[in-house]
């Protein structure tokens, strides 16, 4: 049964995903980096030393495959997000029959998972997401399967959060948790001290070659984005706030049947870290900011805690099988079907799945109208340096070292889109500049397309002229590389 069931996941949040999929633009700057190692010019940008990823597990894997299989990468990124989808379905049951007594019950939260429209949508974006849910879902599972002291003596437990963290830098959430926990329950200062410094030895060498490599201790991302002190709450807030019509419902459930709990049972509900851990989550959300891609994909690595919360939950009142029956149907159709009805995530992926096919025209006809040298500046940094190949200013700072640590910033902006400078991309004359990623004739409301518009040298500088064999709109320079096109 649980190979059937199992199996029935996958193929049906496979099929799901194939159905609402579209193409991740910051997935292709992952790309960008294992493309240039491919052919010989390092761990770049196209052309410019910095580290503008967040996940050195997922370019180790990447350029990995691709190199030893040739695999086309984005087929690649494809098949291992996929492949990480599969493991976090594995993961989930794994926690369950830590959790669970009946081994039935234990094969729901899968299914829970599957029907989830942010699990399906992330399972072909290319990106690490899901590899690292299905790290932090391990990790719960050994940790509720190992007593506390056999927790700390597991040798090979601080490389999974060593793993996890170099995955994905949130993973310090968990980390920081299980600490305190352990903490918390007077465990030896020798022994944690220990188990800590194991952590770190595992992680030390990737801080060590990221500083004798790229110069910085920190990802650039981390500057890019962070410095915000609590002036990202907003954004945290208004984040959650649109994840309430896909997962209320299911919130609602589990805070009712933790209240009956409490009358029925006068105690504390079970599995103490599965209900600390989507708290505190929440809350890192809260103050970080959130994200700007579509859906709910920071929130799910607490996604498997929480549909095993809820199976548990229901198993430990032994509502019977219909109450049983009621409110699984009534959290399929919050998950599945509350994904579907959301109209504002919706509307964001219909604009992926437009954007992406003009980025995709504008890097080949970049890649086949002008020559290797040839300076474009844009916002979207993934798909178009990809299929130019052509050296690029990420004008939002991920990939742009002054940018991220010097430039100016409007916290009013969205989270990881907050950096910018118009005068300083300018100053680099670059050859092409690229509004909106090409799609627009004006600028977007980021920093530097607000400076660029706003600065004399630009009007005497660029002249606009219209692709229209793309029906692209760019800047170039009145001298300098060719211009095709005709101008307007």
């Amino acid at each position: 049964m649980p190979v059937l069931v199992l199996t029935g996941c996958v193929l049906l949040s496979g099929v799901y995903g194939l159905v609402i999929q579209a193409e991740c633009d910051d997935a292709y700057i992952y790309y960008v980096y294992v493309q240039n190692l491919a052919a010989g010019k390092g761990l770049t940008f196209n052309g410019q030393r910095v580290e503008g990823f967040s996940s050195a597990v997922w370019v180790v894997l990447l350029s990995a495959f691709h190199l030893l299989l040739a695999v086309p990468l984005p087929l690649l990124g494809k098949i291992l997000s996929g492949v990480s989808g599969v493991l976090v379905i594995l993961t989930t049951w794994l926690l369950a029959r830590r959790v669970l007594k009946d081994r039935v019950l234990a094969l729901l939260p899968p299914v829970l998972l599957a029907v989830t429209g942010d699990f399906a949508f992330y399972l072909y974006s290319g990106l690490e997401q899901l590899l690292f849910t299905a790290l932090v879902t391990g990790i719960l599972a050994l940790w509720i399967r190992y007593p506390a002291r056999e927790f700390l003596r597991c040798r090979w437990i601080p490389l999974l959060f060593a793993l996890m963290i170099l995955t994905r830098p949130e993973g310090m959430v968990l980390l920081v948790l299980i600490l305190g926990y352990l903490t918390g329950r007077r465990m030896s200062g020798r022994a944690l001290a220990r188990w800590t410094g194991s952590v770190i030895l595992w992680l030390l060498p990737a801080v060590v070659l990221r500083w004798l490599y790229y110069g910085h201790w920190l990802p650039n991302t981390f500057y890019a984005k962070s410095n915000a002190g609590l002036a990202n709450i907003p954004h945290g807030l208004s984040y959650l706030g649109h994840s309430l019509p896909r997962y209320g419902l299911v919130l609602l459930l589990l805070l009712f049947l933790t209240g009956w709990y409490r009358i029925r049972r006068k105690g504390s509900p079970p599995s103490a870290l599965l209900w600390i851990f989507p708290v505190v989550w929440i809350f890192y959300l809260a103050v970080q900011g959130g994200d700007n891609m579509v859906g709910g994909r920071m929130i799910l690595p607490i996604l498997p805690a929480v549909t095993v919360l809820l199976v548990r939950m229901l198993e430990t009142l032994k509502t019977g099988f219909p109450a049983l029956t009621a409110v699984l149907l009534v959290a399929v159709i919050g998950l599945a079907f509350g994904y579907v009805a959301d109209a504002r995530v919706s509307r964001h992926r219909q604009s992926w799945e437009k954007t992406s096919v003009i980025r995709l025209k504008i890097g080949r006809y970049l890649n086949r109208h002008y020559p290797s040298n040839t300076l474009v500046a844009l916002n979207p940094a993934g798909i178009i340096p990809f299929y130019s190949k052509l050296p690029a200013i990420d004008m939002l700072g991920l990939n742009d070292v002054h940018i991220a640590r010097r430039g100016h910033r409007d916290r009013g902006l969205p989270f990881g889109h907050q950096a910018g400078d118009g005068n300083y991309v300018l100053s680099r004359r670059p050859d092409i500049i690229l509004f909106k990623g090409g799609d627009s004739p004006t600028p977007g409301i980021y920093i530097s397309d607000r400076e660029i518009w706003r600065s004399p040298l630009f009007w005497q500088r660029y002249r606009r002229v219209y692709w229209a064999a793309i029906g692209a709109h760019a800047y170039v320079l009145r001298s300098g590389s060719p211009m095709e096109g005709r101008p307007d």
